[in-house]
């Protein structure tokens, strides 16, 4: 795997499967003390299992930073140009590939097609995206 990066794939995968620990202790965790705390009616349920999501999703976000995986930096940075982008009303989101208009996107990248001119992209929730390359 010399010619692939193999020590750096490996690095990664064993970073991101480390960072999982916390995301499954927090998640697990507090699933669990919601579950015996609130009990197990639906409304309960959906509590407790969607405390335990974003607790999870913190905890897996947190340990990604501390652990430096590389591609949390860049997600971060996409999630950071599009808070950006969209609080300004830029009508091109830099470095990302798509227009934001209305509350959905059509994104493409320069190695990609167009979207077709006809179907998904034309109608439908999808009505009004503006593309990059259409």
């Amino acid at each position: 795997m010399g010619s692939l990066g193999g020590r750096r794939l490996l690095e990664g995968i064993g970073k991101s499967l480390a960072a999982c620990a916390p995301l499954a202790l927090a998640a697990f965790g507090s699933w669990w003390l919601l579950d015996h705390w609130l009990g197990r009616s639906n409304g309960a349920q959906v509590v407790s299992v969607g405390v335990g999501y974003v607790l999870g999703l913190g905890a897996y976000v947190l340990a990604a930073r501390v652990l430096r995986i590389e591609e949390m930096n860049l997600v971060t940075d996409v999630l950071r140009r599009l808070r950006r982008g969209f609080g300004r009303g830029d009508s091109e989101v830099p470095g990302v590939g798509f227009r934001p208009v209305g509350l959905f996107a059509w994104g493409t990248f320069s190695s990609y097609p167009s979207p077709p001119a006809t179907g998904v992209g034309r109608g439908g929730c999808f009505s009004g995206v503006q593309s990059l390359h259409g």
